[in-house]
């Protein structure tokens, strides 16, 4: 999400194919520093279109709004870039700093702490849970095979009673 850009956008899809880490880089054996690096997703199915569903494309619009608003109050020392998310700077926002403002938002609506990584977890079991295929979920997700979505889909007792109900019309 942190290497997002409006061009990634199009037609109510989003591309993913890059993706924002910190690596630690070395001037010597015992020199070093971080950087922000953009890399390309860890494996081919990484790299694929997730469409948007249609209530967020305000979201998106907003979004866009606030950075040209942005801009024009930071002028030239704002960074001009179309990054999605870019940092109060118009940079990168670094990871290590990512996580710390989402713990933060948290927070401050009372949200009990998961980890950010715990929204594809939550994406999948919703998608599962409203009738979505394993095999869509998957792709949606990156993953190679349906075995690695499986352990992502938690799989809820309401799901699990409203799957168990669809045998009820063999026994009526």
């Amino acid at each position: 999400i942190l290497a997002l850009t409006e061009k990634d956008i199009i037609n109510g899809m989003v591309n993913v194919n890059k993706s924002l880490s910190e690596v630690r880089v070395f001037k010597s054996p015992a020199e070093w520093y971080y950087e922000d690096r953009v890399e390309t997703p860890k494996s081919k199915n990484s790299i694929r279109e997730v469409p948007i569903p249609t209530t967020f494309i305000p979201n998106l619009k907003k979004i866009k709004r606030i950075k040209k608003e942005q801009q024009l109050k930071m002028g030239s020392a704002y960074l001009m870039n179309d990054l999605l998310f870019p940092s109060t700077m118009g940079t990168f926002i670094n990871p290590k700093n990512f996580r710390r403002i989402y713990k933060r938002g948290l927070e401050k609506t009372g949200i009990k702490y998961k980890s950010f990584h715990c929204l594809r977890h939550t994406y999948a079991t919703k998608l599962l849970e409203n009738g979505a295929s394993l095999v869509a979920v998957s792709r949606l997700l990156g993953h190679t095979t349906t075995k690695t979505t499986e352990i992502y889909a938690h799989v809820t007792k309401d799901f699990k009673r409203q799957e168990a109900e669809l045998l009820a019309d063999l026994f009526n």
